[in-house]
């Protein structure tokens, strides 16, 4: 099984030159660090006992703590 999934994965060959910088939009950063936003569901959307939270993976400027729009989940609402 493991196989196939190797074999379904392209053989990319990307050069850094080709790329372009991320930068934050509040402060023109380059370097951001991993963060993580959370959001409570409620307990009966959830169907358990109490609220849930749901962690979303994300990153932060590490200059100003700023998450950039791109970086949030499609559909939910930024700042």
């Amino acid at each position: 099984m493991n196989k196939n999934i190797k074999e379904e994965q392209p053989n990319v060959n990307v050069k850094l030159t080709d790329s372009t910088a991320i930068r934050c939009e509040k402060c023109d950063c380059e370097a951001f660090v991993e963060g993580m936003l959370l959001r409570k569901v409620p307990k009966l959307i959830a169907g358990t006992p109490q609220d849930a939270l749901v962690p979303l993976p994300t990153f932060a400027c590490s200059q100003c703590g700023h998450v950039n729009k791109a970086f949030y989940p499609k559909g939910l609402p930024t700042e």
